[in-house]
Formats: C-alpha cells, structure tokens, sequence
C-alpha cells in the first residue's frame, strides 16, 4: 500500500521517527540500537479501508531489521461520542482501539469533530477503545481526568463506545438565587447534585 506514514518510537520513550510507504508498499525507517515500536498512519489506512499493525523489536547495534507488514481490510466501524460530564462535546481528541487479530495487536485512531463525535474503521475483533490521556489532543490538555478503556466485540456488525468524562460542576448548593428561600428548582437541583456524587 503506497503513501503510508510509518513512525518508529522508542519503547523507553524519546522523539519519534518517520517515514512513508513506496508505490511499491516498501518502507525503511532509520533508528538507533534499542527498543522500538512500529506502526502505520491509521488516518491513511482508514482512508483505503484498512487498519495497520503495530511490532515491538529491538536492534543490536549494526544489524538492520526487516519484516512484512499486513493491512487488514477493515468494513466495520467503531463510533461514538466523548463529552464532559455537563454534556459538552470534547473536540479534537484523539481516540484510539487496540485489538489482537492473528496473535497481531491492530490498531486504529482517530479524533473527535467539533460535536465530540469519532468513527473508527475496524476489522472483526476484540477491541479496547480509549482516549488519548497525556500530551497533544488529549484529556489532560482540556484539564480532565484520564478514563478506563471500553471494550467492543466486532463481528460482521459495528460497535459504539460513548466516554462521558469527569464530574459535573457545581455551581451553587441551597439558595441559589439569594432569594432568602429554597426554591423547587433549587431542591430538584440539590437532589441532581446529590445523586450524581452518589453516583462517582
């Protein structure tokens, strides 16, 4: 598959390094002795109804690593929604699925649009969908705590996964409105407030 991103990380952490499949499908990607991680552009595949694996290896020192990469075709999707727990959508944030395909981890992501919405292109699976917790287009950026991964079972059907994220704010317990007495509203606000922490 031609005009693929390719990225190489670190396992230990540390600046990421790139490259781009040829019209053939080939790719060579430089990096140094260590642990590595290697994956594809899961906005490219998506695009070509496909979703990439990921590979774990290492390098020893002047002995390069070769090895061919499988692109699922990938007909099913995954979507959902992410918002605050005041009901505000959550733009711009990165969501990503992680399943074992074949004795492969398989990989998609993508980020929300402005209405907090995402759809990710899937193959059948067990998949394990999260939000992106630290760094760019993440949860930690808008100021909101990480939260659990869910999983979807796909099988020649599509899946959702809606994250509702972080406490509601409260704004005022009692007398709200300084009145000098505790309206219906205010208690059936009260009552709301009560059963939400109840709830967490």
């Amino acid at each position: 598959v031609a005009n693929v991103g390719v990225s190489a990380c670190p396992s230990q952490g540390g600046s990421c390094t790139g490259s781009q499949t040829g019209a053939d499908g080939s790719f060579s990607v430089g990096v140094y002795e260590g642990g590595w991680n290697l994956g594809f552009s899961s906005d490219d595949l998506a695009s070509r109804g496909l979703v990439g694996p990921q590979f774990q290896f290492t390098v020893t020192q002047g002995v390069n690593q070769t090895g061919n990469a499988v692109a699922l075709p990938a007909p099913r999707r995954i979507s959902g929604f992410v918002r605050d727990a005041n009901g505000n959508a959550i733009g711009s944030l990165w969501v990503y699925a992680f399943a074992t395909i074949n004795d492969r981890q398989y990989n998609a992501g993508g980020q929300t649009d402005d209405q907090g919405n995402y759809t990710l292109a899937v193959a059948d699976g067990d998949w394990q969908v999260g939000l992106n917790c630290y760094g760019s287009n993440s949860l930690s950026s808008y100021g909101l705590p990480c939260v659990s991964n869910q999983s979807v079972h796909i099988s020649q059907n599509n899946g959702t996964a809606d994250f509702v994220v972080g406490a509601p704010t409260v704004t005022c317990v009692g007398d709200c409105d300084g009145g000098g007495t505790v309206t219906v509203n205010e208690i059936i606000a009260m009552v709301n407030i009560a059963l939400g922490s109840a709830g967490t």
